[in-house]
């Protein structure tokens, strides 16, 4: 391919035609040194002034705080470096705190200082597996030495945002400290609003080639009372912070790319966050790759993802042959390939890390330069009518997919639950219609009722607490749609469910969504490899937020309907016990005291009674909370504890309904265990003799018969390993 496509913005982004014109003036002929008095010196000198005022403004300064450098390198090492010199001559001992995902830049500078001082200690704050600082152990850290905490505003590597607000008032509230703060916003400069970002900070580093300037010229802001000795003496220049004459044309590059920056920010960010979503969403469908810290709030300019078997040189020289800059780690002056130190501080496995990948965009990323990186394929698209799956499809079509959407007829009742009525099949044919996509709509009322409701109301009446959804998505979307699909000619399915599927081992494997709130890992719990590896989950690195701001961007009749009801069949005007009562007779039943064996209540329904349940039950005795430890219909009898009398440690299941998603897991196998769609995972282990059965570390509240429990691997709690049904507690 002839053309480049530059998807390396954030280690320098193509300098914009507008500061390349603004330099040109004072890059030839007679260029005064605006220290001098004669009337050349004063027109640089006012040139250079009129820049501070323009980099004041962006990050909400005065012109007094502004200091103009070489560079981001520069800034940040004077920041270290002046603040820690000036703490030296007032302290005996001066402690510096760093984060571990820090730039070379501030932690180069924060190992030099201590070993050229041995009154200087250099402290490293953690990050989670998301990439983002421990606010908690950043409070124990900090001392009445410490002189100076640098948590950078955005990671360079990862494009993850650190929650500077909370880093600030954690170190001025913190007693008997003097501590400053020092921020580097380089990587956060293109898509921020840094006057209200980095107001509270004491030091801000900043530079300009990664907003369209030049290479050499950056700043750093320090506050007018904080205490800050030159790095670099001599001339008394930059009101003796910085010696040295000034480079007029680098502050004025500076300045006018902060300036279109600032004058250009919402309309970049909103177009970049679209291309980031599409670019993403592409990526994450190929084998292998994984989308690192995938729960982080990110800038829109930056996608980083990991591959597995695959090292990164070799990506970027295969990216390279292909046309193709991007960037992986921190590259050393040979061009070679570094260790992440920002993905080994995350607890990405070394392996994986080797296979890093960054891509990053900016303000001259087009539509076509992303569409590129998408293979083509064709997909059938389920549309419930909701908005995930209209923003499913809209990603798919966005990609460059062929792309047909089908609703599926489940229910030959009535609804009111947002799923399955005659408006739901409307709302996702017009969805369609907008999108330019062929919509069909597939008739499974009989398989629907076959294989998800008979087994609900047989279940009731058995005194189990079946879940449809999972019966639903198990044996119709994912079995029946799925087999469908391959006949009518599709490359794959694609489904709105928070949930995503990843390479993870060489293995097609289904992992949790980026929403925790949302996630719906668990009520696919039962897919297979082989149903994974034809599966697609476009939303799945969304939150729920980000769907409607999507839908809403595209104008889609579904951005603010609300979420559909689990169980679709069940109006919610008449609700559960109307269901089953015109089909199956209800049994009146007591409760008893497990403890006791004392009668203490009686309910008209007992298959409505659910394990484990303790309002609505009886009330409390002697202060303590009831709850239900067994239906038996058998005896009409419910019984209920105390909660340390009915709590359970171990959970046989049916092996008929054990499914793994690869190979099964072998007896003493460590699992995550959870058991209700929006339930805690709690870690066990899985046994296996004469029959399966879950031993939990901890005791827990009683599950009911006929619920799933899906694992988890233990060392990965994000990945689905299999699922059963609870048979006996």
């Amino acid at each position: 391919m002839s053309e480049l496509l530059y998807f390396d913005h954030a280690a320098s982004a193509p300098r914009r035609p507008e500061v390349h014109a603004a330099m040109a003036p004072w890059q030839v002929g007679v260029v005064a040194n605006p220290s001098g008095s004669h009337r050349a010196a004063r027109e640089a000198r006012r040139a250079i002034e009129e820049a501070r005022d323009v980099v004041a403004d962006f990050v909400g300064a005065k012109a007094s705080e502004v200091i103009f450098t070489a560079g981001g390198t520069e800034s940040c090492q004077l920041a270290l470096e002046g603040v820690v010199k000036a703490h030296r001559r007032h302290h005996a001992r001066s402690e510096v705190l760093v984060s571990r995902v820090e730039h070379h830049a501030v932690l180069d500078a924060a190992r030099m200082l201590e070993h050229d001082y041995d009154d200087v200690l250099v402290r490293y704050v953690d990050v989670d597996d998301q990439g983002v600082v421990d606010l908690d152990q950043l409070r124990e850290l900090i001392t009445p030495e410490t002189a100076l905490v640098s948590v950078m505003t955005v990671n360079n590597e990862t494009g993850v945002r650190q929650p500077l607000d909370g880093v600030n008032v954690m170190t001025k509230t913190t007693i008997e400290t003097e501590a400053l703060t020092h921020t580097d916003a380089v990587a956060a400069a293109p898509w921020l609003n840094l006057a209200t970002v980095t107001a509270t900070s004491d030091l801000v580093s900043l530079c300009a080639h990664k907003v369209g300037g030049p290479v050499n010229s950056g700043a750093l802001i320090v506050r007018n009372d904080v205490a800050l000795e030159a790095m670099m003496p001599g001339g008394g220049q930059e009101r003796g912070r910085r010696g040295g004459t000034v480079d007029v044309a680098a502050a004025v590059g500076l300045a006018t790319a902060l300036e279109l920056t600032q004058r250009e920010l919402s309309a970049t960010v909103d177009r970049v966050l679209d291309l980031q979503m599409t670019l993403t969403s592409a990526l994450s469908f190929l084998p292998g790759c994984l989308i690192t810290a995938p729960r982080a709030l990110k800038v829109p300019g930056t996608v980083h993802v990991t591959f597995e078997g695959v090292a990164s040189d070799e990506l970027l020289f295969l990216l390279d042959q292909a046309g193709v800059a991007a960037s992986a780690a921190a590259s050393c002056s040979s061009g070679a390939q570094q260790s992440s130190h920002v993905l080994a501080a995350m607890g990405v496995e070394h392996e994986r890390a080797k296979g890093s990948l960054r891509l990053s965009m900016g303000a001259e990323t087009t539509e076509s330069e992303v569409g590129w990186q998408t293979t083509r394929v064709k997909i059938l698209v389920a549309m419930s009518g909701g908005v995930d799956s209209s923003v499913a499809a809209a990603l798919l079509v966005e990609q460059g997919h062929e792309v047909v959407g089908a609703t599926l007829k489940l229910w030959g009742g009535s609804s009111d639950s947002g799923c399955c009525s005659v408006k739901d099949v409307d709302d996702a044919r017009r969805v369609a219609q907008q999108l330019g996509l062929a919509h069909h709509v597939f008739n499974y009322t009989e398989e629907f009722e076959r294989l998800v409701v008979d087994p609900f109301v047989a279940g009731y009446a058995k005194g189990h607490s079946p879940n449809p959804c999972i019966e639903c998505n198990r044996h119709v979307k994912f079995d029946l749609l799925i087999e469908r699909a391959k006949r009518l000619g599709f490359d794959a399915l694609a489904t709105g469910h928070h949930a995503r599927v990843e390479s993870r081992h060489g293995r097609a494997s289904l992992v949790r969504g980026a929403d925790p709130q949302k996630d719906q890992s668990y009520v696919l719990g039962y897919l297979q490899e082989s149903q994974l590896e034809m599966l697609h989950l476009p939303i799945g690195h969304l939150t729920k937020a980000q769907v409607r701001d999507e839908a809403a961007r595209l104008g889609m009749r579904t951005w603010d309907k609300p979420d559909s009801q689990d169980v679709c069949f069940i109006e919610s005007s008449k609700g559960r016990e109307h269901f089953l009562a015109e089909r199956i007779a209800l049994t009146p039943a007591t409760f008893v005291d497990v403890s006791s064996g004392e009668v203490v209540g009686a309910t008209d329904a007992a298959e409505l009674v659910t394990v484990g349940q303790r309002r609505g039950v009886v009330p409390a005795r002697n202060g303590e909370r009831r709850f239900v430890q067994r239906v038996d219909l058998a005896t009409n009898r419910v019984f209920v504890g105390r909660l340390d009398d009915v709590v359970v440690t171990t959970l046989e299941l049916d092996e008929e309904s054990m499914t793994f998603a690869r190979e099964p897991l072998a007896d003493g196998t460590r699992v995550v265990a959870q058991w209700s769609a929006h339930g805690i995972a709690k870690p066990a282990t899985l046994r296996r003799g004469a029959r399966w059965w879950l031993e939990l570390d901890a005791p827990a509240r009683p599950v009911a018969q006929g619920q799933s429990v899906v694992f988890y691997r233990f060392e990965e709690p994000d990945l689905v390993e299999g699922a059963a049904l609870v048979v006996r507690r």
